[in-house]
């Protein structure tokens, strides 16, 4: 890879991170908060909304995709005319979206009891208003989400993460007095959508700021424009509907085949995965965005370059955190929630292997493959893990419980990876599979076995199980990974351009810290 990329690349994801460590202690507490301070329903139905909701972003349509990609093609070839066209063309349609979620939060509350187990003490007009509050909120706050990929497209990646930080911190203390009150569902709810809306109108003003060129208007709305961009923004949306019914519809299937008891145990295992798919994949968002640019300019051998060196990258990353957090999966979900339930803990282990394998062998290459001409190949291959994954689930949580829903989870993943995806992205790169694996993941593969030897010797030698001594046997296992894989992962070429982008960087804080 160029210099000039790595920098950004190394930058970008230096501000990932460092927002990501904040927000992720942040949904920690939050969740050991609200899984100690809520009883078990409340807790059961509180995940429900959130996994309901998510469904919301479904009714993007693919547009957030194309916007980002449009908005790091004006970057480079400034065509502002056509993209205030189609900003404010999706603005539009946004608001709509925003009416119909609304509507159909209503249309849902009624029919609440019909479609969901509630215990008998359950008190159903309570969990109504709570659902009219968080839905008929997410549709006020639903259109200016759009500027979270206006952002993306611009890589502001800085800003973006200054402000969805800000918002967890404002969630996380209305959440702290929320629980307190005597409806606390209805005020999570509030509190929920007003530190979302406050981030999203925060995220417009920035955007404004940072293009001047910018204009949003009624009357630059194009029905030609909303054709032209239908065919991409229809496969993007493909894809984000198959990504939700994956990994969002596993409660909901729980929830109509048992109690919300079962579903706050299977939130747990799921959301000890989301933490470590955050940690694992930071580096993700950056490449679409950074790939789009590139095509735009022409350079698309270092998008090819970009897919290899940035797997490298994202493996050894995934390989390193993952050690860890499944070797000390239990002692850790004990200390975090009091929790030893057997099943809960194996769904932990199915689901961590699945997002391993989904952000090394499928999510990296897929974020520069959408932007390169590859969506519709993506799409069809996002169309047939969600059926698999839905049908897998609805038949397996009837023979092994919630296990059976982990399990219906991983395996489309596992197949579709292997029989689909790896095979895509070494074509796209003028690779032989055995040679685009080779290159791109068996480094820090190879790597990551030789950790897990002295992670197992560690635990066989101390048998930690408080937190100072989990803390510290998951440090050395890291930072033992991270050498070793500086020397055994990359050639000298590779080290010397990591080394000069962390210097550049390092030295681009220190100038920015100097002006302020």
């Amino acid at each position: 890879m160029k210099k000039y990329n790595l920098h950004r690349l190394v930058t970008a994801a230096a501000s990932n991170y460092s927002a990501f460590i904040i927000r992720m202690l942040i949904m920690v507490f939050l969740t050991r908060l609200l899984f100690l301070g809520l009883d078990t329903e409340d807790y059961g139905f509180w995940a429900l909304l959130w996994s309901i909701f998510a469904y919301s972003l479904l009714l993007d349509f693919g547009y957030g995709t194309t916007l980002m990609k449009a908005t790091s093609e004006v970057t480079v070839l400034q065509h502002w005319q056509h993209y205030n066209q189609l900003l404010s063309t999706v603005l539009i349609n946004y608001l709509l979206i925003g009416l119909i979620i609304a509507v159909a939060s209503v249309l849902l509350s009624w029919q609440l009891p019909r479609l969901f187990n509630f215990d008998a003490s359950a008190n159903e007009d309570y969990y109504r208003l709570a659902l009219l509050v968080f839905g008929c909120g997410t549709g006020l706050v639903f259109p200016f989400g759009v500027f979270t990929e206006v952002l993306r497209g611009l890589q502001k990646f800085h800003l973006r993460n200054a402000l969805l930080t800000l918002r967890e911190v404002l969630n996380f203390i209305g959440m702290f007095y929320a629980i307190r009150q005597e409806n606390p569902l209805v005020s999570m709810a509030i509190v929920a959508v007003a530190s979302q809306l406050i981030c999203n109108l925060l995220m417009a003003i920035a955007c404004f700021k940072a293009m001047p060129k910018l204009s949003v208007s009624v009357r630059l709305y194009s029905t030609k424009i909303n054709r032209s961009i239908t065919r991409f923004s229809l496969l993007a949306y493909i894809i984000t509907l198959a990504s939700l019914i994956c990994y969002k519809s596993d409660q909901i299937v729980i929830s109509v085949f048992s109690t919300f008891t079962v579903v706050a145990f299977y939130h747990v295992a799921l959301r000890w995965s989301e933490i470590y798919r955050m940690l694992a994949s930071q580096m993700q968002d950056i490449l679409a965005p950074m790939a789009a640019a590139l095509n735009s300019e022409g350079s698309v051998n270092e998008s090819q370059q970009l897919i290899v060196f940035s797997n490298k990258i994202i493996t050894a990353i995934a390989t390193a955190f993952v050690i860890p957090i499944t070797f000390f999966a239990q002692p850790l979900l004990f200390i975090w929630l009091e929790i030893d339930n057997k099943d809960t803990l194996i769904c932990s282990y199915i689901l961590l292997f699945c997002t391993w394998f989904t952000v090394v062998f499928r999510h990296t290459s897929a974020q520069i493959l959408l932007v390169s001409e590859h969506q519709k190949s993506l799409a069809i291959i996002a169309a047939v893990e969600c059926t698999s994954n839905l049908l897998l689930s609805i038949y397996l949580i009837h023979l092994y419980g919630i296990i059976g829903v982990a399990i219906g989870t991983l395996l489309p993943s596992l197949l579709l990876g292997l029989l689909a995806n790896i095979p895509l992205a070494g074509r796209f790169c003028h690779l032989s599979i055995a040679r685009y694996l080779q290159l791109s993941f068996l480094s820090p593969i190879i790597t990551g076995l030789i950790t897990v030897t002295l992670t197992y010797g560690l635990i066989y030698t101390f048998e930690p199980q408080h937190l100072s001594s989990i803390i510290a046997c998951s440090l050395i296992a890291i930072v033992f990974y991270v050498a070793l894989f500086f020397f055994m992962g990359f050639n000298q070429q590779e080290r010397n351009s990591a080394h000069h982008g962390l210097r550049d960087f390092i030295r681009s804080t220190h100038r920015s810290s100097s002006k302020r």
